[in-house]
């Protein structure tokens, strides 16, 4: 761990232990990028204003700035324009009080202009000011009264977002034109409220930082602020002040040991997972939760070797990690865990969810457990784990073609051969076959023999007779 530590990355990133290979990985800072954060972007000596991003050309790869459309600023229509996005032009015609510029007026003003838009407004039901996004407490947003900085800084406009704008839903992300205050040397702040507390005006450890390429915020920390166990002290804007802790720790100051980063690791087997019991003190236990195929041995997990749970080829025949019971345990066992099926096979695979029995080899599906009757196929529906469609047969219908087509469809239609099926309830089998002419029987199966005296006019000859 001590190599991690004194690796550099070129003094553009901070390195870290890879949960993989265990190697010492680079993770660079923006603009920075490679193996050991050698490759500068174009980027880096580009600074765009009013939120315009920096792109690189594919064509060219040089850096250039990308400014923020007009259609994407709120309330006022304005055109950001410029190498670095630094100006802003808006056509006098399209300015009006409803359109609420910034740094006309005060801030006091400005801010009541916007509440006044109900669009905005709609996620406070209450309707409480928007100064609370700012930090600002009742007295300090009341000195702001016909003015928009403190210590005579002066009032820009801007493109961009509400400051804590997680408070506003619908607006989240969303660019408007708003106050920045550009502060004498000995202020800094959004609107120039902080006096600096250092001889050069350039490096504040307990406030805001103005200028962090003059001074070295962890230096100038060092007495108040010291990162323990090997921690390496770090800062940025957003986290100010703090630590970067080796493996095997963490806290604050990396003060608190982390239980399951011990090596050799306190769960032995990867199928296990260690986790953190807490105690208030900085050397917190561990508890290991065993894995599905894993059976327990005093404080660790051990993965059971039955002979005859392998294969021929020494495999597991319980596979995606099923556990396997050899079902000659049950012996000593109360209540029998195996089946007439697994006692003849000598052991039962207990499957963990999303497999079946008997060999856990099969993922589970919609149609694992169906409910489909009559002969009816499952279709997984949609290609989830719990709708499914009954495809019927032979005229059932029903959510599970469990309703009958009659008696008729389902077996009289067959069963009358020269005839029609009637359907009759006093009938021992519900139905009775209607024979066409010629056929006969109770399936009208029989066909009538020809008789030819039956077809003789018996008058005819007496009449010839007479």
């Amino acid at each position: 761990m001590q190599h991690c530590v004194e690796e550099s990355c070129s003094g553009h990133g901070i390195v870290k232990l890879g949960t993989k290979n265990f190697k010492c990985e680079c993770h660079c800072e923006e603009n920075y990028s490679g193996e050991k954060c050698e490759t500068i972007s174009p980027c880096r000596n580009l600074e765009c204003t009013n939120n315009g991003k920096c792109v690189i050309s594919p064509e060219t790869g040089e850096a250039k700035c990308e400014c923020p459309k007009s259609s994407e600023i709120y309330l006022i229509e304005a055109e950001i324009k410029g190498e670095f996005c630094e100006i802003i032009h808006i056509d006098d015609s399209k300015i009006t009080p409803e359109k609420c510029l910034p740094c006309t007026g005060d801030f006091q003003k400005w801010i009541q202009c916007i509440e006044k838009h109900d669009h905005i407004m709609t996620f406070n039901k209450q309707r409480v000011g928007l100064g609370f996004l700012w930090s600002f407490d009742d007295e300090s947003f009341k000195k702001l009264n016909g003015t928009y900085c403190f210590h005579e800084g002066k009032c820009n406009v801007v493109v961009d977002k509400f400051p804590h704008d997680f408070y506003l839903p619908k607006l989240r992300n969303q660019l408007f034109l708003v106050p920045k205050c550009d502060c004498k040397e000995s202020y800094q702040g959004d609107f120039c409220e902080h006096i600096h507390n250092t001889t050069d005006g350039a490096c504040d450890p307990k406030g805001v930082i103005k200028d962090t390429s003059k001074c070295n915020p962890c230096e100038e920390a060092k007495d108040s602020f010291k990162c323990l166990n090997g921690g390496t002290c770090l800062f940025n804007e957003i986290d100010g002040l703090h630590c970067y802790c080796p493996y095997g720790f963490k806290g604050t100051m990396c003060e608190i040991k982390n239980p399951c980063e011990e090596d050799p690791k306190p769960c032995e087997d990867n199928d296990s997972i260690c986790v953190e019991i807490s105690d208030g003190t900085n050397s917190p236990r561990h508890a290991c939760i065993c894995g599905f195929n894993q059976d327990v041995t005093s404080s660790k997990c051990i993965t059971p070797d039955h002979e005859i749970c392998k294969t021929a080829a020494g495999k597991p025949t319980c596979k995606n990690k099923g556990h396997c019971y050899p079902c000659a345990l049950d012996e000593n066992e109360k209540i029998s865990l195996c089946t007439e099926d697994e006692t003849k096979r000598g052991f039962r695979c207990i499957c963990p969810p999303g497999f079946l029995p008997p060999f856990c080899d099969h993922e589970v599906t919609a149609c694992s457990y169906h409910k489909c009757q009559n002969g009816a196929k499952c279709i997984p529906k949609n290609g989830t784990l719990a709708d499914y469609d009954c495809e019927c047969k032979h005229d059932y219908n029903g959510t599970f073609c469990e309703q009958s087509p009659g008696i008729c469809k389902a077996e009289g239609f067959l069963v009358c051969a020269h005839g029609s099926c009637v359907e009759n309830s006093k009938s021992e089998r519900g139905f009775d076959c209607n024979c066409n002419e010629g056929f006969y029987g109770d399936n009208c199966h029989l066909e009538e023999e020809f008789n030819f005296f039956n077809e003789i006019d018996v008058s005819y000859y007496c009449r010839i007779s007479l």
